[in-house]
């Protein structure tokens, strides 16, 4: 109480905090090799091939920058804290106003996205042809 017949409370959402990809604080590598540099590299890599045929993403990559939000990544983060053994980020196409009334996200970016993340798949992780009888 102050005194005068007010209480202040908060009963918003709280989460501890998170930095993903800490190699990339200030949205560049600092220079030295890692698990999450290699990640990033492949994941450049694979977004330049799904946007290669559209003239208006020519020598783009995808925007590496702190996201002052929460996210469920932050649960992998702080659970591993070794980003030399688990590299935790979130990928995602451009947007805006996020989960307001006029949020909006761009198709085209959403579908280089999910190429992007198809094709990283297939370079980080490597699929096997399945057998068909």
């Amino acid at each position: 109480k102050l005194g005068l017949g007010l209480e202040i409370a908060y009963r918003g959402f709280q989460a501890d905090g998170a930095i993903l990809l800490p190699d990339f604080v200030g949205g560049e590598a600092s220079g030295k090799k890692s698990l999450q540099t290699d990640f990033v590299d492949s994941l450049q890599k694979c977004y330049k091939t799904a946007s290669a045929g559209d003239e208006s993403n020519a020598g783009r990559k995808l925007l590496i920058k702190p996201i002052t939000c929460t996210c469920d990544a932050r649960f992998y983060s702080n659970l591993y804290q070794n980003s030399g053994n688990v590299v935790v980020t979130c990928v995602g196409p451009e947007s805006d106003s996020i989960h307001g009334v006029d949020e909006s996200v761009s198709l085209k970016s959403f579908r280089d996205c999910m190429v992007t993340i198809a094709l990283f798949i297939n370079e980080w992780c490597g699929l096997e042809k399945e057998e068909t009888q």
